[in-house]
Parts: structure tokens; sequence; C-alpha cells
């Protein structure tokens, strides 16, 4: 799936929005224009779940993250808990709904 923004986009809901510190609540589209940007960075990372929760046709997800990102003369690694809530749809899929993390650099890293 490196690469596949396709794919990635799929695991979204169509008015999925993002929160992420510094930015204003960005969508699908934005997230989609900014991954095609990034395409050719090399991007490492790990993820954990440390709660789940299902109430119907509504998850949320609070989980851990690190991540390693570089390309073009750029290193970054960020880590932190985000917290992710999931909406199952018509289609019987899991989807990201709404999606807010709270990632730091790491020490002395951008």
């Amino acid at each position: 799936m490196s690469g596949d923004t396709r794919t990635i986009l799929g695991l979204m809901t169509n008015d999925a929005t993002f929160l992420v510190a510094g930015s204003e609540p960005f969508g699908k589209e934005a997230f989609g224009r900014a991954a095609e940007q990034q395409k050719d960075w090399k991007i490492d990372g790990s993820y954990e779940i440390e709660e789940l929760q299902i109430h119907g046709d509504w998850a949320y997800l609070q989980n851990r993250i690190r991540i390693e990102i570089s390309g073009a003369e750029t290193r970054m690694v960020r880590s932190g808990r985000a917290l992710s809530l999931l909406k199952k749809e018509a289609d019987g899929q899991w989807r990201i709904f709404k999606d807010a993390n709270l990632l730091v650099p790491e020490n002395g890293t951008m």
C-alpha cells in the first residue's frame, strides 16, 4: 500500500475531518492533496490501539502513534496520541469520520 493514496482515502468517509495542532481543520480532499505532494517521502511508523469502543454504527479509538518522515533533506519524528471516530457506512465498512492527533516532535527533530 506504500504510496497508494486512493486506498488510504478509501479508509475515510467523504466528510472526514482532521484536527492537527497548529492547523485549521481539514477534510479528505486536502488530506489527499497533501499525500500526493508527499508521495516520494519515506514514511514509517508504529500505531498502537490503546482503547477501542463500539457503539452501534459508531466507534472510537484511542491510539499511540510514532511516525518518522524523511525526504528532500527533511527528517521529522513525531509521536503522541490520537483519538479517532469511525462510522460504519451503508456498505458495512468502518471508515474514519473524525481524527484528532496530538503528535509532537520528538527530541531534537522538527
